[in-house]
């Protein structure tokens, strides 16, 4: 098990705590303090509605276990935690309203919210300090262990749980999965050299080309993607994803997201390269997947750019005419991350469009 800890308002002791046991490095990936409000909002991405409630307590939590997944130390690990506690204690002036703490626990297939009373409110601030920071390390224990210690009249216990990958990924409960070539599921927010995006129905010779072709321009890290969901297409259910996947197993490795636009893609896969078709490189630019609004087209390449990430082209058939980067009007302003595969690199005709044409006859 490795855990990300984020504290905000109380449960610095758990840390004393959790630090102390031999071992703590290979658990404890990091722990985050953002103690005044300022930091917390930095730390959210947000300013939430109320500091001390289980809504922050779940937000703080996602982004430790997204924290986690990035630094994780054991690559294949997919018991992976991110912990939050947030909490309003006593203070040197007279405090207004319940005392109150909130400790979340989110992990790949859900959440778990512990809401906190004390009905003795006549406590020092050390008292609470000490029973909030016991309570953290007692979740991490309950989790770990499947049991229910903390199971009381004064801890009321939430449990979301996702019964599969798919539903965990269609509610934006995780961000991104890794299936191995052993059709293994591995937890993993990974960073990828270099990313080759479809639907994938079928995988055929031109896709697997093209990953030969990108393990000699990048090395390592080159992996396939598949979105639960799509610009052009439906929603892939459970069952459809399942067959996608099980073309890739004992060949190669496959991410699995529900980011149908390259924008949200480049949000999760930071600093990635993108390798696409000619084809997908005109739809960046076609207002029609932007809600015909110019303005919100350019934000999103803007979003690409500043998240640092870049598009390799590969030439295709298009409407009958072979096209690569040269033929298509792209902005100046972001040439600088658009990079032509020459056809001499990398040319392959098949599409799975005719793939699927000819068996259907």
């Amino acid at each position: 098990m490795e855990i990300v800890l984020a504290i905000s308002g109380s449960g610095s002791k758990a840390v004393e705590k959790l630090l102390s046991v031999p071992g703590a490095s290979k658990t404890v990936i990091e722990i985050i303090i953002p103690y005044s409000s300022n930091s917390l909002n930095e730390y959210l991405g947000v300013k939430p509605e109320k500091y001390v409630s289980s809504k922050t307590a779940e937000l703080m939590a996602l982004k430790a276990y997204e924290r986690a997944s990035l630094l994780k130390i054991n690559r294949s690990n997919n018991n992976i935690l991110g912990v939050s506690v947030t909490a309003a204690l006593p203070t040197y002036y007279k405090k207004k309203g319940e005392i109150k703490a909130y400790i979340a626990i989110c992990h790949s297939m859900g959440l778990i919210i512990y809401d906190i009373n004390f009905p003795n409110q006549f406590l020092t601030r050390a008292q609470y300090e000490n029973l909030i920071s016991y309570y953290v390390v007692q979740a991490i224990n309950d989790f770990n262990n499947n049991s229910k210690d903390l199971d009381s009249k004064d801890i009321n216990i939430y449990n979301k749980e996702y019964l599969s990958v798919h539903e965990s990924l269609n509610n934006n409960h995780i961000k991104s999965i890794l299936i191995d070539v052993n059709n293994k599921t591995v937890n993993n927010f990974l960073k990828p050299k270099a990313i080759i995006s479809g639907a994938f129905n079928p995988l055929h010779k031109g896709h697997i080309e093209l990953y030969k072709f990108s393990k000699t321009l990048f090395g390592t890290d080159v992996f396939f993607e598949i979105s639960l969901s799509n610009v052009d297409k439906h929603d892939l259910l459970e069952k459809e994803l399942n067959l996608r996947v099980k073309q890739f197993k004992n060949k190669y490795p496959v991410l699995i997201t529900n980011s149908s636009k390259f924008d949200m893609k480049s949000k999760i896969f930071k600093g990635t390269n993108f390798v696409i078709g000619i084809d997908t490189a005109i739809r960046l630019f076609d207002k029609k997947y932007y809600q015909n609004d110019e303005d919100l087209m350019h934000r999103s390449i803007m979003e690409i750019d500043n998240n640092g990430c870049k598009f390799y082209v590969a030439g295709r058939i298009h409407k009958g005419q072979f096209i690569t980067l040269e033929d298509i009007k792209i902005d100046n302003y972001y040439k600088h991350i658009f990079f032509p595969i020459n056809e001499t690199q990398f040319r392959e005709d098949i599409a799975s469009s005719e793939i699927r044409k000819n068996n259907l006859k």
